[in-house]
């Protein structure tokens, strides 16, 4: 099911200097649909939000849920700004969804998505069409509003393809040997500076850096301010990981600009007095290159520490070409991360950037109806595109699911053609439109939501 991760704040606004266009309004409230005799799908009222959320942490197996007004308040004012949504079996709730609209970077730009969250299903309610009610109807109602396309991570990976998601990034955990790490020189790194400090430190500096750095990064989102508040502020979520000492570092630039920051917490560890202490990073971001290297180098040469650890990486980390030894830095855990559902072609193929001109005529196959067709695409030496209807002959078939994988320029389009998920009709058309969308990025920024 959709990540209890992917929890917002509130409604996402675009950041300074973003063109992000803005959608059409939502229904205030969410007409009725019955899907059966137990059970009916309608808006979450305020006094049901404690056991809506209740019934969706019970599904994510959360350890504690807390109840003290704080947490109340907290929530009502999150739940306000999105669509709340449940399947009511009398006044129980069996099943939740929500999702809010909120600015995504895409290739070279950023557009406005459908973020999806904490979709559950009670087992009691199973494979009685509970999911597809509630999904089906965000799906239609984001497509009408004029969003582009839908954005969540699965819990599930089995469940959200036959919905038209496709997988469109992959994640892992990065383990890098701090002892004998020796980095390369990167122009102007060694002119930054380092501060150390802790989490109160970065609420300024922070989102400074994220706002800059997340839009060079196809698949990040933008953080609220509230997201802010929450992560680094003193009200933040009481549990075990926030009362732990959360360490901080920052890289300033010879202008004194702040350009990368990393929080992480160290896990203590020795053998024989030997230190095998372990840096866990928990939020790392760089608006340039030699804020990167600097970073890392920090992180690496922190004292005691013999490896520093990193998840929810890119694959495509650009850590172990810092190295003078590039074995230093291991990746594991590798596994697909968020997931896209394209329901305007035209929209979201204009919306991005491509790295190669050319053109293509595209047949998208969508069983929904939602956002099928056969587009004629143009990318320009400018990194532009258009997407418009044609009735020319389709070059490429590809289906909504295998579009939206290859929809951020991370997965290639090959692999795809080789499972039969996309089919070529005109020789060297399917290679020209793998070079179009293929869109490489160095860096990554962490999905962090709530």
């Amino acid at each position: 099911m959709g990540s209890v991760r992917a929890m917002s704040e509130e409604s996402a606004t675009p950041p300074s200097g973003q063109d992000v266009p803005a959608p059409s309004p939502r229904p205030a409230v969410i007409p009725l649909a019955r899907s059966g005799t137990d059970f009916e799908i309608r808006d979450v009222p305020a006094d049901d939000y404690n056991q809506y959320a209740a019934v969706a942490m019970r599904q994510f197996h959360a350890q504690r849920f807390s109840t003290a007004q704080e947490d109340q308040d907290r929530r009502a004012a999150r739940y306000a700004h999105q669509r709340v949504t449940a399947a009511y079996a009398g006044t129980t709730i069996v099943g939740t969804f929500r999702s809010w609209d909120g600015p995504l970077a895409v290739p070279g730009a950023v557009l406005n998505a459908d973020f999806v969250s904490t979709v559950t299903v009670s087992p009691t309610h199973r494979r009685r069409g509970v999911l597809t009610q509630l999904m089906n109807q965000d799906l239609r109602q984001a497509k009408d509003s004029g969003i582009a396309l839908a954005y969540l991570i699965a819990s599930s990976a089995q469940i959200y393809g036959r919905y038209g998601y496709g997988v469109c990034t992959e994640h892992c955990t990065w383990k890098l040997d701090a002892d004998p790490a020796l980095f390369l020189e990167v122009p102007g790194a060694a002119a930054h500076t380092v501060e150390i400090g802790q989490d109160a430190d970065l609420r300024e500096v922070a989102p400074v850096v994220y706002d800059a750095a997340y839009p060079l990064q196809p698949g990040a989102m933008f953080r609220e301010p509230a997201w802010w508040d929450y992560t680094l502020g003193p009200d933040g979520p009481a549990d075990e990981e926030k009362d732990a000492m959360r360490n901080t570092v920052v890289v300033r630039d010879p202008s004194g600009a702040p350009v990368a920051y990393a929080r992480y917490k160290v896990k203590e560890a020795s053998e024989q007095r030997i230190d095998l202490s372990e840096l866990e990073v928990h939020d790392l971001a760089a608006a340039t290159d030699a804020g990167y290297a600097r970073i890392w180098q920090s992180l690496a040469s922190t004292d005691l520490v013999r490896t520093v650890r990193a998840g929810d990486r890119s694959p495509d980390e650009p850590l172990p070409w810092l190295l003078t030894d590039r074995r230093a830095a291991r990746q594991s855990e590798l596994a697909d991360f968020t997931w896209a559902r394209i329901l305007d072609v035209p929209a979201a193929l204009s919306g991005r950037r491509y790295r190669v001109p050319g053109s293509c005529v595209i047949e998208v196959v969508d069983p929904s109806g939602l956002a099928g067709g056969t587009f004629v695409l143009e990318a320009a030496a400018d990194g532009t595109g258009t997407a418009e209807p044609t009735t020319a002959a389709p070059e490429v078939t590809i289906d909504v699911q295998a579009l939206g994988s290859v929809y951020l320029g991370q997965l290639p389009l090959g692999p795809l053609r080789a499972a039969g998920r996309a089919v070529e009709h005109v020789d060297g058309a399917g290679d020209r439109l793998a070079d179009m969308v293929t869109y490489p990025a160095a860096g990554w920024n962490t999905h962090t939501w709530f």
